[in-house]
């Protein structure tokens, strides 16, 4: 097989990984389903590295070779027939909440849809209050947090949140 590398490289990175040694990181496919499957969105963003450069390089958890962020990137240059990314180490969050809450930070940007939206919000909500009973300002406050990560608000959340618990035949409808 032959060797492909990006020739244009704008960012600090601890070396260079084959792109199909990648593992990704399911997670990510928890929070955001199947968004790096547009296959356009996919050849724009190949087109767009191969004439500006990466900006941003992969990052990889210490000592494996798991994805915490680049999936896309890594998709659109694997269809550009690259073998290799650069990358940097990132340490791995210890729990499960804390990787989601790194992952939706880093991907604010990523259209979603508002039932999306509010299922991640109460995703990383049951996780954060798991077995424990928190108050209702402590509820509060994270859904708060949570919903300004995916660019929504607690009252969308907690509209959506009535809906979803007193009529799951209009939520079934909601886009």
């Amino acid at each position: 097989m032959k060797i492909k590398k990006l020739k244009k490289i704008n960012c600090q990175y601890d070396g260079q990984i084959e792109l199909s040694k990648l593992i990704p990181n399911t997670l990510n496919k928890v929070l955001y389903k199947d968004l790096n499957d547009d296959p356009d969105y996919l050849d724009n963003l190949g087109d767009l590295i191969e004439d500006q450069g990466l900006h941003e390089c992969v990052d990889v958890y210490e000592g494996t070779s798991e994805l915490d962020s680049g999936h896309n990137r890594r998709e659109a240059l694997l269809r550009k027939g690259y073998t290799h990314v650069p990358f940097k180490y990132v340490t791995k969050p210890k729990t499960e909440l804390e990787r989601l809450e790194r992952i939706a930070a880093k991907n604010a940007r990523k259209r979603l849809t508002s039932t999306q939206k509010y299922e991640n919000v109460k995703l990383m909500i049951n996780k954060r209050f798991d077995k424990n009973n928190p108050t209702k300002e402590e509820k509060s406050k994270y859904i708060k947090l949570y919903s300004s990560m995916f660019s929504t608000s607690k009252q969308t959340y907690d509209m959506l949140d009535e809906i979803y618990l007193k009529r799951q035949d209009i939520y079934q409808k909601i886009e």
